[in-house]
């Protein structure tokens, strides 16, 4: 895994990505400017005015990381790079893509009158003025690009934040690969349920829409004047994709950690919250249990709106529903896991986590596998 962190001088990324290494066992700092230095010795310098101009450096730049991440099996690289030009970014997320390598790309932000003190501060005396005028001309640089960076990065606000609180902020956004037992455990609510064997895995059943479509106009009515939004995901929203019988379900509300603006009012409908996580988007799993024959529950999953979560699960559904090779690979994946046994259906899902990553870069990257 990537972990990127875009911003502007002052911004914080490289005192994060520091935070961020110290708290993310096996992570280390990728700094990819070291790479335009390699190319401003070999290549004229005088021919840009930013090495990110050089198509090298974006190829060298994902090659490398791909590299990296070969020698340090497992790890996730930290990468505190200023990346203001769009097209420069796509093929950056275009390279990672084609290799399968899931990016999770913030920007650190602030309001200008508090960057500007930072590059004051960080910057020093008044020798360095030189310095200080060209840092500060980036910020019109900036926030020229900002139509187009928060679509592309999760926004992380770092006015008021020391570095170690915007770094538990990025590590709150990047699920670990594999939960421990004790973490899957502390999630749960109520007594651990354990699988200790094979998930029910059964060919799809053109009934899941309407069983989705039926609690959905239940889940409307109960909950009433409150701002939501429920879309039918996991494998079940798939046509042709096999799948556990198990309706999953995503809920929007302003505020999925407000669970008394929700969760009384779906308790008559059969709902109970049996996964509670503060600390990964405020996500709640509430369930009910046989809500049609032959379909054994719904998992209704709760999100806040604004979460960058609901954009990562919407646009998995969507590559797979729209590219028959990609359903096809996730069908094989999930076919070759469903004949292993497992302690918990987490264990289960976790490791499918490298195939839906790197689905998921194509489908962020817009590109046809």
């Amino acid at each position: 895994m990537i972990i990127w962190l875009n911003g502007t001088f002052g911004a914080g990324k490289t005192t994060t990505a520091h935070e961020v290494v110290e708290r993310l066992p096996g992570a280390r700092i990728f700094d990819s400017e070291m790479v335009g230095h390699l190319l401003s010795r070999v290549l004229d310098p005088t021919t840009v005015t930013d090495f990110q101009q050089w198509r090298a450096w974006r190829a060298l730049t994902v090659d490398t990381a791909r590299r990296l991440l070969d020698e340090i099996d497992g790890g996730a690289l930290v990468i505190p790079q200023t990346v203001l030009v769009e097209e420069y970014w796509k093929e950056l997320r275009t390279g990672f893509a084609e290799f399968g390598i899931p990016v999770r790309a913030f920007l650190l932000h602030a309001d200008r009158e508090t960057l500007v003190e930072r590059v004051h501060a960080a910057t020093g005396p008044e020798s360095q003025e030189e310095t200080v005028a060209w840092r500060l001309r980036h910020l019109d640089v900036y926030e020229a690009a900002s139509g187009w960076l928060p679509q592309a990065f999760t926004e992380i606000d770092t006015v008021d934040a020391t570095p170690g609180e915007v770094a538990e902020r990025v590590l709150s956004f990047v699920r670990p690969t594999g939960m421990s037992d004790a973490a899957i455990e502390a999630a749960m609510v109520g007594a651990p349920r354990q699988l200790n064997g094979r998930v029910r895995f059964v060919e799809y059943d053109t009934r899941w829409p309407d069983v989705f479509a039926g609690e959905a106009t239940a889940l409307h009515g109960a909950l009433g004047a409150l701002p939501h939004r429920l879309e039918h995901t996991g494998s079940t929203s798939v046509p042709g994709l096999a799948a556990k019988p198990v309706i999953d379900m995503l809920l929007v509300v302003p505020d999925s950690g407000d669970e008394e603006s929700y969760a009384p009012a779906l308790e008559p409908l059969g709902y109970r919250v049996v996964i509670r996580e503060p600390d990964w988007h405020e996500h709640r799993v509430l369930r009910k249990e046989r809500p049609a024959e032959d379909v054994d529950g719904v998992n209704l999953h709760v999100l806040s709106a604004g979460s960058p979560e609901v954009q990562r699960v919407l646009a998995f559904r969507d590559r797979l529903r729209s590219y028959d090779a990609e359903r096809d690979l996730y069908a094989a994946t999930k076919r070759g896991l469903a004949e292993r046994d497992w302690k918990y259906v987490q264990n289960y899902a976790d490791a499918k986590s490298e195939v839906i990553e790197a689905i998921l870069a194509r489908a962020l990257d817009g590109r046809r596998h």
